[in-house]
């Protein structure tokens, strides 16, 4: 690409990395391009924005009126909220000063940085070296707290993603507590799938369902994603107009197969089940067969190639969903289409080796050294359980630590504040309470209240609970308490090893109690109800 300024034309030879023309009207002297940057495992997008400046613009214009120009450039883009790289011809050390007072500063490569990046070997070092000096290291590390990700961002659910992928005809459900990843599983699903898969060999669309109130909203959203506006006058008017037909058609027209990524469907799932669960039950007749593990399945999935083709043909629709509680429940009741409609997988805390790469890999990328790595993994372990937003939560605190110091180290020294921080113990146990039910907290509670404050053990079993229950004038059903317990796992709150449970992550039991009165808190529930 001889066109590219030359630190491009390096990134792409060298890198092998995907570097496009964007056009940016009205804005003469400056060039922009998208960098596929996700490599570097920084919060840099595989589309990061990057503005040249020319050499006419750089020398007619001072610093002053070139962040201006900058500024006007990258929020007529609605680029303001990206980390944007800047290349500029000679020395921009003022510019690069007036930058530094931007919430999220442009990143300025000046001529002699451009040099350093490009005379470094085919390797990404120096070009993170550069761009790291530009910013807080907190604005470029990948970790995440309140928003899903996707790309090099995302970390885990390797095996969830494979099913995903190598399963193409079975509908799936994304099942786990609030913040576990489910929206970024879906959406990481979605975007490999666009990304392997031939141009137009399929069509994918996302959908929040959170914001629809009806069916109508649903299905006026998959005719704008799927052919546009021009049909939905008829949703609303014509009587006659069949969504089912509609996605046949548009499959055929297309020569692809529809695929549906629905997150937040306990939205979807509350009013349909009000109405006789159309929805659900058009989208189940629009998959070839049911899904699941049954004889019916079996018996298809042995028939020949040509059979498998034509089964394809007649299926139009894939549908991958993620949700709740609800989700759950409706997908355990036989009488609900819901019920053998999806595989169901359950997405919980990570492994060690997943929460050593979440919080190793980005560090090292950002050019920082971490003393006695092995230590500090297992500790970060231990105390979060791999619960995912918890270490994130984690190795933000330590990268804000950093950055206060000026230092470039991390250690074990950064984690032992950590438990003070008001943001963390508020997240933690707040969840606690938005994401279980009065029984579950019960358990929860109980278990900090009979066993862990008298430091007697870390486990408790199944007789156990039911004998806090029976202290308390309470029989359930052994089903009701087996259901609690495998709820509180699917969470990540606690723990199954054999017969017995215990809290998944060593900090949970000890915020709680720093910030509850356990026993009140026990006393309320019993009054309000356990079940």
């Amino acid at each position: 690409m001889p066109d590219l300024p030359l630190l491009l034309q390096w990134v792409t030879e060298t890198l092998d990395v995907e570097v496009r023309h964007w056009p940016l009207p009205g804005q003469a002297g400056l060039a922009a391009y998208r960098v596929d940057l996700s490599r570097l495992r920084m919060k840099l997008s595989e589309a990061a924005p990057c503005i040249e400046v020319s050499r006419e613009v750089a020398a007619m214009h001072s610093p002053v009126q070139l962040k201006r120009l900058l500024m006007d450039a990258i929020y007529a883009q609605g680029w303001h909220r990206r980390n944007v790289l800047v290349l500029m011809p000679g020395e921009a050390d003022d510019l690069k000063l007036l930058c530094k007072n931007e919430t999220l500063p442009p990143l300025v490569l000046d001529e002699a940085a451009q040099t350093h990046i490009t005379s470094g070997g085919p390797n990404t070092n120096q070009l993170v070296n550069e761009i790291s000096k530009q910013t807080s290291i907190a604005a470029l590390s990948p970790y995440e707290i309140s928003s899903p990700v996707t790309g090099e961002q995302f970390f885990g659910r390797e095996r969830e993603l494979r099913e995903i992928q190598q399963n193409a005809s079975t509908n799936f459900l994304v099942v786990g507590n609030r913040r576990m990843g489910k929206t970024s599983l879906v959406r990481e699903a979605r975007r490999r799938a666009k990304r392997e898969l031939p141009d137009g060999d399929e069509t994918h669309l996302y959908f929040d369902c959170s914001v629809f109130r009806n069916k109508q909203e649903f299905y006026a959203e998959i005719i704008r994603g799927l052919d546009g506006p021009r049909e939905i006058e008829r949703l609303y008017n014509d009587h006659t107009f069949s969504i089912h037909s509609f996605i046949q058609r548009m499959s055929r027209a297309k020569k692809t197969k529809v695929v549906l990524y629905l997150d937040e469907i306990d939205f979807l799932l509350d009013w349909d089940a009000a109405d006789n669960w159309q929805v659900l039950s058009t989208l189940r007749a629009m998959t070839a067969m049911d899904q699941g593990h049954s004889t019916h399945h079996q018996h298809h999935a042995a028939h020949t190639k040509h059979d498998g083709a034509e089964r394809e043909d007649r299926q139009p629709l894939r549908v991958i969903m993620a949700g709740f509680r609800r989700a759950q429940h409706w997908a355990e009741q036989k009488d609900a289409p819901l019920f053998n409609f999806a595989s169901t997988i359950r997405v919980t805390n990570f492994d060690h080796r997943v929460t050593e790469q979440l919080v190793t890999e980005p560090m090292l990328t950002l050019g920082l050294s971490i003393t006695d790595r092995s230590a500090l993994v297992n500790r970060i372990y231990k105390e979060t359980g791999g619960q995912p937003n918890l270490v994130q939560h984690y190795c933000k605190f330590m990268l804000r630590q950093l950055e206060d110091s000026g230092a470039r180290e991390v250690s074990q020294r950064n984690l032992d504040a950590v438990l003070g921080d008001d943001t963390i113990r508020r997240r933690t146990t707040d969840e606690l309470m938005a994401n279980s039910t009065n029984f579950e907290q019960f358990v929860v509670l109980s278990f900090i209240d009979e066993i862990w404050s008298k430091k007697e053990t870390d486990k408790f079993t199944l007789e156990k609970l039911d004998f806090w229950l029976y202290q308390h004038g309470i029989k359930l059903p052994r089903t009701d308490l087996e259901e609690a317990l495998y709820a509180l796992e699917t969470s990540g709150l606690i723990s199954r090893d054999g017969k017995s449970y215990g809290f998944a992550f060593g900090v949970l039991p000890r915020m709680i109690s720093e910030n509850w009165d356990v026993k009140y808190q026990l006393r309320k529930i019993l009054e309000e109800g356990v079940v």
